[in-house]
C-alpha cells in the first residue's frame, strides 16, 4: 500500500472501506462537447458551460486548476450545485475541462447535498499515476458528519471511486471529519476518518475512533484502527497538516487559498517540549507566489496557538530558513524567508522569539544600514563563534557597468544587540574570473569542492563543477553511505523544474556530497525527464555490497510509464548500472510502475515492474503483466515473468 504526505482541514470527506455504490461501480459517460470556450463563471454565480446540464439555481461552489492527469498542461476543475434558501447546496457535481484538449468531463455525480461544500484534496488515491479530486460537504446537525466524494479523471474517463459512505465491518461508518493522509510517503493517499463514540445517550462522550482507509480491489477497505478516550476536536492541530495542502487550524484566520508551506517541530519557548511551528500563506498563482504568510507555533505542553499575525508578507519560495538562538536568551527563535522576485530581487525576512510564551519580532522583513532599510540577495545565519549565538550575513551582487556584469560580492553581517540587528561587519568578495570545471560526461570524476551547504527540497540548486540553471532545484536528499567507506553520505536529486511546463521536470540528475571526503560526485545523467522524480530506492542491486541509488520518474500521459536509472557509487566511482528502460530482446520494455523488491531475500535487491495488458483500445484492460529484473553480466535482466487476466 501507498501513500504520500497529505494535509489534515478541519471538514475534510467522509471515510471509506468497503463501499458499494451504482455511482462508483460504473463509470459516468463523458460529455461530447470537444472544445469549449473560456469559463467566465465566478464563484457565487450562476454556472453556465457547454455540454453541462445545469438548473436555474445552479451557482459555481469553488474553482481550481491543476494538472490532474500530468500531461504538462493545467486543467481547470468546478465545484457546482443548487443553491437553496438555506446554506447548503444540494446536487453537488464536479466538472473538468482538460487543458490540452479542452474537453469537458462530467463526473456525474448524484444526490451529492451538504454544508460547506468545497474540493478538499487533489491527489492520487488508487495508485494509477494520476490525480483524483476529493470533494466534500457536511450533513450540519449537532452529530452532522463529513462526506466525500472521490473521482479519478484518467485516460478522460470519469469514474466515481468513492461514491457514497464508507463502511466497517460491513456497516455503514459516518465521520465527523474525513482527512487525506500519506501514510507512507510514496504520494499515494488513504483516508482517515474521525468519529465520536457514544454511550447510552448522545451527550454522553465515551471516547474517539480513528479510523483509515486505503484504496485496495477496487473500493476503500479499513487499513488501520484507533481508540482514544482524547478528544481529537479540541486540538489545535487536527490530524496531519501535509505541506502544499490547503490549512485549517482553530482560532487561525485562514482563507480558501491557505496552504501549509512548510512545518517543523522545535522547543522555541524553552520549556523543554517540542512544538509545532507551522508557515503558511495564501497561494496567489501557479508560478509559486504566496501572499499574506504568517507562522504559527502549537505549544507541544500547553497545547495553545501562538499566532505571529503577521500582515503583509508575500513573496515567492517561502522557507523556515533557520532555528536556533540569535538574541542571546537561551531560546531557539525561528527565521523564515521569501524571495520578491524578477531580475534584481531580493530576499526578505522575519526572526520570531517565543521565549516565555511571548512573540517578539526581531527582524521584520529588511535589516537596516544607516538608518535604511537594506537590500540583500540573500539572508543567512552563521554561527561565527561556534558557541550557538547566531549572526545575521546579508549578501548582494556588485553589477558593473552593466547589471549583467557581477564584479563582486558585498557581505554584511548584522549581530542583534539592544533590541535590534546592528552592522559589526562589511567585507568585498571579487569575482573569481575563473570559469566552474564541469566533470565529463564519458568519465564522472569526483570535484575537489569541499562546500557541502545546507540544501533544502524544492529551493534553488547551485554547487561549483555541478552544470545548473536558475531554474534547477533539489528534488530529494537522502543520508546513506553509498560509496562503501562506511561513512554517511548526501545523496541529491536535481533537475529543471518551470511553472510553465506544469510538474514536469528536465535533466534530471544525481549529485553525491561525500560524507568523508567532501568531494562532490557527479553521475552526469543526461536528458532524463518526466513528472514526479523521487528517490525510489537506496540499496544493493548487483552485489558488491555497497548500496546504488535508484531513482524514478514518471512519463505523463493517458499511457505513460516509469522510468529509472540505478546508479552505483562505490569507491567514489559512477556506474550507471539502469539507463532508463529495460531491454528485452533489443526492444525497450515499458512498465507502469517500478519497485525494489528483494525476492530472493538475500540481501541483493531485484526491481519489480508491472505493466496493464490491453486489448484493441487503451480502455480495455485485459491483464497485468508482472515482471522480476534482475542485475546480471552488466544489465538488468528478465528473470521471471506473471500475467493475470482481468475478472
Amino acid at each position: 500500500m501507498k501513500i504520500k504526505k497529505t494535509l489534515s482541514v478541519a471538514l475534510c470527506v467522509a471515510a471509506v472501506a468497503s463501499f458499494s455504490s451504482q455511482a462508483m461501480a460504473n463509470p459516468v459517460a463523458t460529455p461530447t462537447s470537444s472544445t469549449v470556450a473560456a469559463s467566465t463563471n465566478q464563484v457565487g454565480q450562476k454556472f453556465t458551460l457547454a455540454g453541462v446540464q445545469t438548473n436555474a439555481n445552479t451557482v459555481l461552489i469553488a474553482t481550481q486548476t491543476t494538472d490532474i492527469d500530468l500531461d504538462g498542461v493545467k486543467d481547470t476543475l468546478y465545484l457546482i450545485g443548487d443553491k437553496n434558501e438555506s446554506p447548503d447546496f444540494s446536487n453537488i457535481n464536479l466538472i473538468v475541462v482538460n487543458g490540452k484538449t479542452n474537453k469537458v468531463l462530467n463526473a456525474g455525480i448524484k444526490g451529492f447535498d451538504g454544508l460547506n461544500a468545497k474540493i478538499s484534496y487533489v491527489n492520487d488515491f488508487n495508485n494509477d499515476h494520476a490525480l483524483d479530486v476529493m470533494i466534500t460537504a457536511y450533513s450540519g446537525g449537532n452529530n452532522g458528519s463529513t462526506n466525500a466524494r472521490i473521482v479519478t479523471f484518467r485516460d478522460d474517463k470519469p469514474s466515481i471511486i468513492l461514491g457514497g459512505d464508507l463502511k466497517v465491518k460491513g456497516e455503514r461508518a459516518l465521520f465527523r471529519t474525513l482527512e487525506a493522509v500519506d501514510v507512507e510517503n510514496d504520494g499515494v493517499n488513504e483516508l482517515l476518518g474521525i468519529r465520536i463514540l457514544h454511550g447510552e445517550a448522545t451527550s454522553v462522550v465515551t471516547g474517539y475512533e480513528k479510523v483509515w482507509f486505503a484504496y485496495k480491489n477496487g473500493e476503500f477497505q479499513v487499513s488501520k484502527t484507533e481508540t482514544t478516550k482524547e478528544d481529537p476536536f479540541k486540538q489545535p492541530a487536527l490530524g496531519e497538516q501535509t505541506v502544499g495542502q490547503p490549512f485549517a487550524l482553530q482560532g487561525i484566520k485562514t482563507t480558501d487559498k491557505s496552504i501549509l508551506i512548510r512545518k517543523q517541530v522545535n522547543d522555541v519557548n524553552k520549556d523543554g517540549v517540542e512544538d509545532k511551528i507551522y508557515l503558511y500563506g495564501d497561494k496567489a498563482d501557479e508560478l509559486g507566489y504566496v501572499s499574506n504568510i504568517n507562522l504559527v507555533v502549537v505549544d507541544g505542553k500547553t497545547n495553545t496557538v501562538k499566532d505571529s499575525n503577521i500582515t503583509g508578507f508575500d513573496g515567492y519560495k517561502p522557507e523556515i530558513q533557520w532555528i536556533g538562538d540569535f538574541n542571546g536568551d537561551k531560546a531557539n527563535d525561528v527565521m523564515f524567508t521569501a524571495y520578491s522576485g524578477g531580475n534584481n530581487g531580493t530576499t526578505d525576512a522575519y526572526i520570531l522569539s517565543f521565549a516565555g510564551d511571548k512573540i517578539q519580532p526581531l527582524l521584520s522583513v529588511k535589516p537596516v544600514v544607516d538608518g535604511k532599510p537594506a537590500f540583500f540577495d540573500t539572508l543567512e545565519q552563521v554561527d561565527p563563534n561556534k558557541d550557538g549565538l547566531y549572526d545575521l550575513v546579508g549578501s548582494r551582487k556588485i553589477h558593473g557597468d552593466a547589471t549583467s556584469v557581477v564584479t563582486g560580492v558585498e557581505k554584511t553581517t548584522f549581530s542583534f544587540k539592544d533590541g535590534a540587528f546592528k552592522v559589526v561587519n562589511k567585507e568585498t568578495v571579487k569575482s573569481d574570473s575563473k570559469p566552474a570545471t564541469t566533470p565529463t560526461v564519458t568519465t564522472p570524476t569526483p570535484s575537489t569542492t569541499t562546500t557541502t551547504g545546507d540544501y533544502t527540497v524544492g529551493k534553488r540548486f547551485e554547487l561549483k563543477g555541478i552544470t545548473t540553471t536558475p531554474k534547477t532545484i533539489l528534488l530529494a536528499k537522502q543520508t546513506m553511505d553509498v560509496t562503501g567507506n562506511g561513512v554517511a553520505d548526501n545523496v541529491l536529486l536535481i533537475g529543471n523544474k518551470d511553472a510553465a511546463n506544469g510538474g514536469l521536470v528536465t535533466d534530471i540528475n544525481i549529485v553525491v556530497l561525500e560524507g568523508k571526503t567532501k568531494k562532490v560526485i557527479n553521475s552526469n545523467i543526461k536528458g532524463f525527464d518526466g513528472y514526479q522524480p523521487k528517490i525510489n530506492f537506496i540499496g544493493d542491486f548487483n552485489g558488491d555490497k555497497s548500496k546504488d541509488v535508484m531513482i524514478t520518474v514518471y512519463s505523463g500521459g493517458n499511457s505513460g510509464s516509469t522510468n529509472a536509472y540505478v546508479v552505483s557509487f562505490k569507491d567514489s566511482g559512477v556506474k550507471v548500472l539502469l539507463n532508463e528502460y529495460v531491454k528485452v530482446k533489443g526492444q525497450r520494455s515499458l512498465y507502469n510502475t517500478l519497485k525494489a523488491v528483494d525476492v530472493d531475500k538475500n540481501g541483493v535487491y531485484e526491481i519489480v515492474g508491472t505493466k496493464t495488458i490491453h486489448g484493441a483500445n487503451t480502455s480495455v484492460v485485459k491483464g497485468e503483466e508482472t515482471s522480476v529484473l534482475t542485475y546480471k553480466n552488466g544489465a538488468f535482466q528478465v528473470k521471471s515473468t506473471t500475467v493475470k487476466k482481468s475478472k
